[in-house]
């Protein structure tokens, strides 16, 4: 990954247009922590939360977390104890030091081939749509004032133009999606949680070695529900890290509460138009089927269950 020259940033205000949201991206992090990320060499018991954002890293964290720890509530914010690897420097952290409880945990969001090769991966894709509009709610107000810039603008001008990192959804979806059946990697639909979360836990817990205690996994997967993370929100709101990047990005020194908001599933195409949801199919037809042999996001969560039958 070349680094790239930054774009200015207006100062301490949230962007009002797309391509100010787009410069305001160049500042989520800086190159010395990106470049800690990238030289980053993982112990083969190390655990990364492999997503794109709003794909249920937090969520992932939460379950990891708890595994770990037996159920522990104990921390000042889940990006601390679970520190998201491209920006651990920024954020004060040592990713090399250890960390409150083994295996090691980290979020990231680089693609496969991207993230140092070691350790192992839990990797959650979500349809596309979703992503969108959930990405688009948590970044209005955070990174760019509540109704400056429309769901249709953000959509062409920041989603499908790659905005957000990593090439964007699509390209980090297709860089991970080969991964499928691979032994050090495990994959999740963000449905999948909605629908099973004990059994997700539990798949998780095999994939960690961490499966021995049946207390402690009625523990994890309670303190897991939206409704339990909804009551504790303030350990979920990324906090440590939007203030010390604010800053950087030009944004006010302010939080929202937090990034936890609905976590449905499906809702994205209904919340789109006609043309939206037609441009989200063009962009699959034209990135991800020809890569990756997919028509269409039931066919992913359908390789992703087949995959859980050559688990150990």
């Amino acid at each position: 990954m070349m680094l790239q020259a930054k774009p200015a940033i207006p100062a301490c205000r949230r962007a009002r247009t797309p391509g100010e949201l787009r410069a305001c991206f160049a500042g989520l992090r800086s190159d010395e922590s990106l470049r800690a990320a990238l030289s980053f060499v993982p112990v083969p018991t190390d655990v990364f939360v492999s997503t794109w954002a709003r794909c249920g890293t937090t969520w992932t964290q939460q379950i990891v977390h708890g595994l770990r720890t037996g159920g522990d509530m104990g921390f000042s914010s889940i990006s601390v104890v679970v520190p998201w690897l491209e920006s651990a420097v920024d954020m004060g952290l040592d990713p090399n030091a250890p960390q409150v409880a083994a295996p090691r945990a980290f979020k990231t969001h680089l693609r496969e081939g991207t993230l140092p090769k070691g350790g192992r991966r839990l990797a959650v894709v979500r349809d596309p749509a979703d992503v969108l509009v959930s990405y688009y709610h948590f970044l209005e107000g955070w990174l760019f004032e509540p109704g400056s810039i429309s769901l249709d603008a953000f959509t062409r001008e920041v989603f499908l133009a790659g905005a957000g990192g990593e090439g964007g959804y699509y390209g980090w979806l297709v860089s991970w999606l080969p991964q499928l059946g691979a032994p050090d990697t495990l994959f999740h639909a963000y449905e999948d949680y909605h629908d099973d979360l004990p059994g997700c836990v539990q798949r998780i817990a095999r994939f960690m070695d961490c499966d021995g205690d049946d207390g402690v996994l009625d523990v994890v997967i309670r303190q897991a529900s939206m409704a339990f993370m909804r009551t504790h929100r303030a350990q979920f709101d990324d906090r440590t890290f939007r203030v010390a990047r604010a800053a950087a990005m030009g944004l006010p020194n302010e939080v929202p509460t937090s990034i936890l908001r609905a976590g449905r599933r499906g809702d994205g195409a209904a919340a789109l138009s006609p043309a939206l949801n037609a441009l989200l199919e063009q962009r699959w037809a034209e990135v991800v089927a020809p890569r990756t042999g997919l028509r269409r996001w039931a066919d992913v969560c359908q390789i992703i269950h087949e995959s859980w039958g050559t688990l150990p």
